[in-house]
């Protein structure tokens, strides 16, 4: 379901391009395009990780799976060296346990 009505704001020309017709074209791997279009964009605003060649960020993507956490749960534990890693935020944000402060959002990069 959409989430936004848009309009032309003046004479608009474009390409259009059906999903059903992406999906065809794709080999109905759209989810994977976009899922790596994503991390692409969210490594390009890391300061650090911006830094990967084309390589290492195919090589990092490729590596990565989708995990899902529930409110609250912790995702990364201080002193504790087994859970260091770096996470993509594709929804929701991460907080700090002691203030609650934000610290990452949907397209940041969080991790140590």
């Amino acid at each position: 379901m959409r989430q936004l009505t848009i309009k032309a704001d003046d004479e608009v020309t474009c390409l259009v391009l059906g999903r059903d017709t992406l999906n065809r074209v794709l080999n109905d791997k759209i989810y994977d395009v976009t899922f790596k279009n994503f991390i692409k964009w969210a490594f390009e605003k890391n300061p650090l990780i911006g830094k990967l060649s084309k390589a290492q960020t195919e090589k990092v993507i490729e590596a990565m799976k989708i995990s899902s956490f529930k409110a609250n749960e912790v995702i990364f534990r201080k002193g504790v060296a087994g859970f260091q890693k770096i996470v993509v935020i594709i929804e929701g944000s991460l907080k700090k346990l002691k203030n609650g402060t934000i610290v990452a959002s949907k397209g940041q990069c969080w991790g140590e």
